[in-house]
């Protein structure tokens, strides 16, 4: 069955929108679906009752759903619908929590339902934080950075939509950088125990919108326990930077030196990597490094990995569902998935 049934009014074919019926018991009553008995004799479904709607989105919007849009003009959730949204040039359709796409047409649509986005504006997905630095402690652990968080998606789709992106921009949101290793170079005997610690930086957050972005990750924290036999230079990392329209920038690594040494120490945190730009995946944090020894042994010297960067978000999420007609001068930065 075609998803449009027309007729011709003496002059030229009109679409039909609404088929309304007079039973003689109550007063004219919408006809869900119209058949008609084809020269084959067989039955043929010429129309289905049909929900329009049209609507301009004009203001920056926090997780557009199209099915909740229906459902408050009063779509009864089980009508066909024939929809258009327009975004309009300068606004963002974005997402707060990396967990729900910007824009959605979820659940899935009636069978015959037809569906049309024009996106002028922008459509992107919450960035991800970014990974913390790796925490330090003596006497304890050195601990590896944080991953950077996945970027959210741009848009998912469960029905059949086509998108008109011209002139817009499409994105997921991008993954937060991984967090910089923790650094240990000591050394202690029976009396005293020296040299540096240092935490990781914290790493980048993802490309966003700027009501999107990623959070920067936490510095790693150097932490010593009391005692009159412990002389230890103790540094935190910085934390990460915070992330824009294309990402939080690299973070280097805090160095500690520690001169008593022969040769001189030091310890350095890895440094924390950055966010990735919008449906970009965020870096890898930077290893954590030292360089001499402590004037005590024996001396322990210890470095560790940062963490991983975070994936970038899906710019579209259900793809075989979208038709784009060509040609488009939109932009689409990220991955599109089934």
């Amino acid at each position: 069955m075609s998803d449009s049934t027309f007729v011709h009014d003496g002059t030229q074919f009109r679409r039909i929108r609404k088929i309304f019926i007079n039973d003689g018991v109550a007063p004219w009553r919408t006809v869900r679906n119209t058949w008609v008995k084809d020269n084959d004799g067989t039955w043929k479904l010429v129309y289905v009752n049909t929900f329009f709607y049209t609507e301009t989105i004009s203001t920056n919007t926090n997780r557009y759903s199209l099915n909740n849009a229906l459902t408050a003009a009063g779509w009864n959730g089980t009508d066909h619908v024939d929809a258009t949204v327009t975004i309009s040039p300068g606004v963002t359709v974005y997402s707060s929590v990396t967990g729900t796409a910007a824009f959605r047409v979820n659940p899935a649509l009636p069978s015959l339902s037809s569906v049309t986005l024009i996106n002028q504006g922008t459509i992107v997905g919450k960035a991800g934080a970014g990974g913390a630095g790796g925490d330090v402690a003596f006497p304890g652990t050195t601990d590896a950075g944080s991953n950077g968080l996945g970027g959210g998606q741009g848009i998912r789709v469960l029905s059949p939509i086509t998108i008109n992106n011209t002139g817009g921009v499409i994105a997921g949101g991008g993954g937060g950088g991984g967090g910089g290793g923790s650094a240990r170079n000591t050394g202690t005997n029976p009396k005293v125990s020296t040299g540096t610690i240092v935490g990781g930086s914290g790493g980048g957050g993802g490309g966003g919108s700027p009501l999107s972005v990623g959070a920067a990750g936490a510095a790693g924290t150097a932490t010593l326990t009391p005692s009159p036999t412990v002389i230890i230079e103790a540094d935190n990392g910085t934390a990460g930077n915070a992330g824009t329209t294309s990402g939080g920038a690299l973070r280097p690594g805090v160095t500690n030196p520690w001169s008593p040494g022969s040769p001189a120490s030091s310890s350095t945190g890895g440094s924390g990597a950055a966010g990735g730009a919008r449906g970009a995946a965020g870096g890898t944090g930077g290893t954590s490094s030292t360089s001499g020894t402590a004037s005590v042994s024996p001396p322990t010297v210890t470095t560790t990995a940062g963490g991983s960067g975070g994936a970038p978000g899906s710019a579209i999420n259900g793809n075989s569902l979208v038709t784009l007609p060509g040609p488009q001068t939109g932009t689409i930065n990220g991955p599109r998935i089934n």
